[in-house]
């Protein structure tokens, strides 16, 4: 099975979003913008759960990019993340501005696939 444009997009979406991961990570000891202790990563979150299931829904011949099975797929996540889980993880609490930051992450992984 050969690495096709979708797997390439997909890999480079990948070893973004961990370097921005790490990028904050080292950053957020430098700052306390709001932006980068709580709703960076959570920007990264779809992009990352979206390449990763591209590449496995791959071996089906399947993939996630149409804007609604997108948006379908990160509303989905979005429940169970932020009213879901935190029913039985008690140090878990819902932010719907989680929810807003995963949708601004799915529309830029949209986007970028789109364009690129």
């Amino acid at each position: 099975m050969l690495i096709n444009g979708d797997d390439q997009f997909n890999l480079l979406c990948l070893a973004f979003t961990f370097m921005a991961y790490s990028w904050n990570c080292m950053l957020k000891h430098l700052t306390t913008n709001f932006i980068v202790h709580w709703y960076f990563n959570d920007f990264l979150a779809p992009i990352i759960l979206l390449a990763s299931s591209n590449i496995l829904l791959r071996f089906e011949n399947k993939g996630i990019y149409s804007i609604k099975g997108i948006f379908l797929f990160i509303l989905i996540a979005s429940i169970i993340w932020e009213y879901i889980i935190p029913i039985f993880k008690k140090n878990c609490v819902s932010d719907t501005f989680d929810i807003l930051t995963y949708f601004i992450g799915a529309t830029v992984y949209y986007i970028m696939y789109r364009f690129m």
